[in-house]
């Protein structure tokens, strides 16, 4: 009897840290796309840092099969994992630049307090873009 108590107290353990792993791997990425948003402000239309790696710096080009844009990204994979987010609906999409991804931008810029002034974004107006969780973090070239 005892041994049965036991081990359903060390499966409820388990279960408890495994949830709580997830939580924190959950809250690692959502910080790696924060940065990935604040580089996209703070260069955004340079290409120069990674949206998948943000510590990186973006030298290598990749053209996204049956659409021929370009995306600039520092390895192939970080290449094929944007890609496998894209194709399977997850993290990242390809949309055009708009309005309410400026007011969305602003609105994250204020929010976080960033230490660098808000830039002028319309001059990408109609731009095609690549976004991750519904923020845009790359302008991609034709």
């Amino acid at each position: 009897m005892n041994t049965l108590l036991f081990l359903r107290i060390t499966i409820l353990i388990l279960i408890i840290f495994t949830l709580i792993s997830l939580f924190r791997i959950k809250e690692e990425f959502n910080r790696v796309t924060d940065e990935s948003v604040v580089n996209f402000l703070r260069y955004p239309g340079e290409q120069k840092k990674c949206p998948h790696m943000t510590g990186n710096l973006a030298s290598s080009n990749f053209t996204i099969p049956e659409l021929g844009y370009t995306i600039k990204l520092c390895c192939s994979g970080c290449f094929n994992s944007i890609l496998n987010g894209i194709n399977n609906n997850q993290v990242y999409s390809i949309g055009e630049f708009n309005l309410d991804d400026i007011d969305d931008l602003e609105k994250y810029h204020l929010e976080r307090n960033l230490e660098f002034s808000f830039p002028d974004l319309n001059q990408y107006l109609g731009r095609m873009t690549l976004y991750k969780n519904e923020l845009p973090v790359q302008l991609l070239v034709s």
